[in-house]
């Protein structure tokens, strides 16, 4: 131990039955700091484990301990609801994999993206490899709905720009329609290679649990495979009808069966036919038409129509045993739930009763028109919220607003239809209904706000902010995938080229540091986000362009004509003169044509007098070039072999910057009048042809450019450019550090210490790079938590209205409730239908007066 030190300079480091103390010792060489320990009479020596340069390191290290402990407890945090949630780790993880994937161009299409032949074969091997399909009812009921149809995930990319309805401004339901013929061949192939094992579960269902009159619902709805897009139904099997019967022998009180058997029939049997003169009749098959009204009439004397509710809950449990993450199988459950064909069947009966009702009327059958929409009202009335999905009650509803209007509608057309007391009856039930439909819509809304997908107010706009929170966890994923990947390489590369022996590492410094990253992050926001969100005008732009062009066209011909004078120790004005004059003869070979039009224009439009004075300059600077040329050829230390090499490297330089140059005057004048960056959007939604400022108009951006700006920097991968420049910057900048403490300055260095700066190079980027991840790991996971709560939270909402449909009618009765109780909503409310009531009578009553105009007054 060094002699001297102060004995008051210690502190207590723990009283557990001696004293232990660290002093600070001073020697003539260092300070050091050892730790002693009083034991009874005696003093004994630790250690000497501290030093004034670990001191130091913690010192000058203190901001990353900091970033480290806000990654640990951020982390920590993270991992903590992860275990806790519902949704668990795999969602998190999927989100990276699919980042990664993306950086380096494989497919990141999720399932319900997929083209109905993939999703296809992901779900033959799902309903290979869960044994229950084939033991457990309800499992194998949830895998033959699964194999229904495909989700509609992979429509949009199939919309296309129409044609003959696409003008500016436009909303995009107008310009843009789907390929129809091409969905239906894709949903073809998936039916093509699904039917026979869809049929199958649902019988093993069948047979496994034969006395559940749901199970017998499913197995009649499946026995059909329903248009995509379309209300069309094509039977799976030939005995379809037997089929039928059967299911109804198991549950006679329900008109389901019979509805689909007419439905059936009628397609089969005839057609409504419209033509200029109106509808048309045609009946194919007069026996299975005939069937197919009796069907229909022995529907609607059954007491109930039910569709079944099970359907949904096996659904759940089939996915859960699935290999899909948890929100991934919400969005199954949902495309895979019976109400899709039942509220195609619904609807395929309107359009048919409507056609009816159309021709009666056409026909002078008014009576029979009535007796049309009244069958349709009393179907309507069969419908229970017992044994159905409560989220046919608005398909329902609409059906039964239908039947109600048209009756009406009758009514007052021909009082005579039916009685007054019904009649009031009717126009009583059709104002509740309007009202009924505004509460359906309200609940909607209201629905969406407990999922958390909307804000309190229900405000569409709060899902602008869910999206940027999307986006800010993918940059922040992608960002520390690319600075660990380029951490990795060039602590790689500077194993490679060997280690740093000498120990003369240039500290950079946190200032540094920040100030690369810094510069690179503005530096990728201004060029990939400010410039195509135009917050910069585009004028502004094309100009930053020209000026960044020319000023490294000029300051590379600069540096290769400054290092060509070093070598060949020619004078500058000499060097110009050659430069010059090369370029002229370049200029005149090349592009003669321009020369002489501009000559020609400068004559004709120059004023005589500046024409002589130019003719005058031009002159002198010709003797001037004279005397520079004359005074190259004449020197006498150059030798002509020499002179020759140094004119022929200066006819090489020319070559290759007079075309440059024009080149570069030709792309930066022929600028389309917009930004230089254009605004873009991402590959997923490129498929849709959706165009930058549709986008913005549908996200309501119009107004907040620098949101705007954040996306576009997004969408054009500027966090891919901003490590980029960051390492370029570090790199030029420790080199420039570097060579001023060499004698020769850069060029000496590079000479003699290459492999020495590379190693050093690449382990400080690899420190900056690790450093930087995590620094924007902190981003991902200060935003994370709550990312999984808001999963969690649309998780659980929708998970418990699928296998508990009593739960989400007490969610429904409760919101209903709660708005028939806001009397200010009410006459809100009330007062849109009249508004509505009020446009449509105006507009009818045009119309009538436009029918009575004589045909030469009405163009």
């Amino acid at each position: 131990m060094p002699k001297n030190f102060f004995r008051d300079d210690w502190e207590f480091l723990s009283t557990t039955g001696f004293t232990q103390c660290c002093l600070r010792c001073w020697s003539p060489t260092k300070v050091t700091f050892c730790v002693i320990r009083f034991e009874s009479d005696s003093v004994v020596f630790v250690s000497n484990r501290y030093s004034s340069g670990d001191f130091m390191k913690i010192r000058t290290c203190w901001p990353l301990y900091l970033l480290l402990i806000a990654f640990g407890v951020l982390g920590t945090r993270l991992v903590w609801t992860l275990a806790l949630s519902e949704t668990g780790f795999q969602p998190q993880l999927e989100g990276w994999a699919n980042v990664a994937r993306g950086l380096v161009g494989l497919d990141t299409t999720p399932l319900s993206d997929k083209t109905p032949k993939e999703q296809a074969e992901f779900w033959l091997r799902e309903v290979a490899n869960i044994d229950s399909t084939k033991t457990d009812p309800e499992v194998a009921l949830g895998a033959a709905w699964v194999l229904n149809s495909p989700q509609s995930g992979f429509l949009k990319r199939h919309f296309r720009l129409r044609d003959d309805f696409n003008f500016p401004g436009l909303p995009l339901s107008l310009s843009r329609e789907l390929d129809f013929e091409t969905v239906a061949s894709l949903a073809e192939e998936f039916e093509a290679l699904c039917h026979v094992e869809c049929i199958a579960r649902i019988e093993t269902a069948v047979q496994l649990d034969s006395n559940n009159v749901e199970m017998w619902q499913s197995l009649a709805l499946l026995q059909f495979n329903y248009e995509l897009l379309g209300f069309d139904m094509e039977p799976r099997s030939e005995d379809w009808l037997e089929t039928l019967d059967e299911c109804a022998e198991h549950d006679p009180d329900n008109a389901l069966y019979d509805y689909l058997a007419a439905l059936q029939l009628w397609e089969l049997s005839a057609e409504y036919d419209y033509q200029d003169d109106g509808y048309t009749l045609k009946i194919i098959d007069e026996l299975k038409f005939q069937q197919a009204n009796e069907r229909y009439k022995a529907g609607l004397a059954k007491p109930h129509l039910r569709f079944g509710t099970l359907g949904n809950t096996s659904t759940m449990l089939f996915l859960d045993k699935s290999s899909l993450s948890r929100p991934n199988r919400i969005s199954c459950a949902q495309n895979s739930q019976t109400d899709g064909p039942a509220s195609k069947l619904l609807f395929s009966i309107l359009r048919g009763q409507q056609d009816a009702l159309r021709f009666e009327k056409q026909e002078g059958r008014f009576d029979a028109a009535v007796s049309v929409a009244q069958n349709v009202y009393g179907m309507t009335e069969q419908f229970t919220r017992e044994g159905n999905s409560d989220n046919l009650l608005l398909t329902n509803l609409v059906i039964r607003l239908w039947s109600l209007a048209n009756i009406e509608n009758l009514y007052e057309e021909h009082p005579g239809l039916i009685g007054e007391e019904e009649a009031r009856k009717v126009s009583l039930e059709l104002a509740q209904g309007r009202v009924d439909l505004k509460v359906f819509e309200e609940v909607t809304k209201r629905l969406k706000v407990k999922e958390g997908v909307f804000g309190k107010s229900g405000s569409e706009h709060v899902s602008v902010e869910l999206f940027l929170v999307a986006i800010l966890i993918t940059t922040a994923q992608m960002l520390v995938i690319v600075t660990v990947t380029f951490a990795m390489i060039s602590w790689l590369m500077a194993r490679l080229f060997g280690t740093d022996d000498e120990g003369k590492q240039v500290a950079m410094g946190w200032f540094r540091h920040i100030t690369a990253w810094s510069i690179a992050g503005g530096i990728s926001f201004v060029i990939f986000g400010i410039f195509p969100a135009e917050i910069i005008s585009p004028k502004i732009q094309r100009w930053l362009v020209r000026g960044i062009s020319w000023t490294g066209y000029f300051t590379l011909l600069l540096g290769t004509l400054h290092l060509f004078r070093k070598r060949f120790q020619i004078p500058w004005a000499q060097l110009l003169v050659l430069v010059t004059m090369t370029s002229l003869f370049f200029g005149i070979f090349f592009y003669l044509t321009v020369a002489i039009d501009l000559v020609m224009l400068g004559i004709a439009t120059l004023h005589p007098v500046v024409t002589s004075i130019l003719l005058i300059v031009l002159l002198l600077l010709g003797w001037a070039i004279w005397e520079s040329i004359s005074a190259f050829i004449r020197n006498p230390e150059f030798p002509r072999q020499r002179k020759f090499l140094s004119v022929g490297i200066i006819f090489l330089i020319t070559m290759l910057a007079v075309p440059a140059g024009v080149a570069l005057v030709v792309m930066t004048e022929e600028f389309e009048p917009q930004a230089w960056i254009s605004a873009t959007v991402w590959e997923e939604a490129k498929v849709t042809n959706i165009e930058p400022r549709e986008l913005q108009k549908v996200m309501h951006l119009e107004d907040s450019k620098w949101t705007w700006a954040f996306i576009q920097w997004q969408a054009h991968r500027g966090g891919m450019m901003t490590p980029l420049i960051a390492i370029s910057v570090l790199m030029f900048w420790q080199l420039l550090r570097s060579a001023r403490r060499v004698e020769g300055g850069l060029r000496q260095l590079l000479r003699t210490q290459k492999r020495i700066q590379i190693c050093r190079i690449g382990n400080s980027i690899a420190c900056s790079c690790m450093v930087a991840s995590i620094a924007f790991s902190l981003h991902y996971l200060a935003v994370a938590p709550g990312v999984v709560e808001l999963m969690d939270r649309y998780y659980l909402v929708h998970y418990e209205r699928i296998v508990n449909p009593s739960h989400f009618h007490e969610e429904i009765a409760e919101a209903m409730a709660v708005i028939r109780s806001d009397e200010k909503l009410m006459d809100r409310f009330q007062a849109e239908i009249d508004e509505r009531n009020r446009e449509i009578a105006e507009r009818e009553a045009w119309l009538e007066e436009s029918r009575q105009l004589q045909p030469d007054q009405k163009d």
